[in-house]
């Protein structure tokens, strides 16, 4: 089985669906890959990019961005990259505002390799492994 990377403006294009013609061909491909017996992989970076294009830029309310990017990872034939955080991260994110996606992945990340991470964010400081310097 082959692995394919998603780049974020595939993942963007597929969820939001705009313009009309690049968002026809990611589905296209997706769905031709995935016959084809590929494994997607989404990346760590590709999901918090993705994220906040759809929230920022799209302007899609943040629990509705974070539940579709959560719906995409899960989907059969996808995974995240080997090591990565993201589906965990969208999960906490989904069901807390605080601290956000970005947030919460770089904790998850560190805590692989750190006692602790060093934060000046009061939110992000509240967490398990984090240490708030304010």
């Amino acid at each position: 089985m082959t692995a394919l990377g998603l780049d974020t403006s595939v993942i963007v294009r597929f969820l939001a669906g705009e313009p009309e013609q690049a968002a026809e061909r990611a589905r296209e491909r997706i769905s031709e890959a995935l016959q084809a017996g590929h494994e997607l992989v989404v990346s760590d970076l590709a999901v918090v990019e993705s994220y906040y294009v759809l929230h920022k830029i799209y302007g899609i309310p943040r629990k509705a961005a974070l539940k579709a990017l959560l719906e995409f990872f899960r989907q059969p034939g996808f995974r995240g990259e080997t090591g990565g955080v993201a589906a965990q991260a969208l999960a906490e994110a989904a069901a807390s505002a605080r601290p956000g996606l970005a947030d919460r992945m770089l904790l998850l990340g560190y805590r692989r390799e750190c006692r602790q991470v060093l934060t000046l964010d009061q939110a992000f400081g509240k967490q398990d492994g984090a240490e708030f310097l304010g």
